[in-house]
């Protein structure tokens, strides 16, 4: 079965290109204001929250480009 997921994984990541970006750009935005939310319940001021996420995470760019290296298929990705 896990052959099957991998294609199907892979057949989304090579045709739904822009959705697969949107979903990612929206959890690494999901994940900021989560832990932003956290810092400002333990004493945070808001900015300073979310500056705090932001680098806890790592850099937003730096992430993705991370996780579109991990893909399946990225190889065959043309830019």
């Amino acid at each position: 079965m896990k052959i099957f997921a991998s294609i199907a994984a892979l057949w989304r990541n090579l045709t739904r290109r822009k959705q697969v970006e949107r979903d990612l750009a929206e959890e690494l935005d999901s994940y900021l204001a989560l832990s932003a939310q956290a810092k400002e319940r333990a004493g945070s001021r808001p900015a300073e929250a979310r500056r705090e996420a932001a680098l806890e995470l790592g850099g937003v760019e730096q992430v993705k480009e991370e996780v579109r290296a991990a893909r399946l298929g990225h190889f065959l990705e043309r830019r």
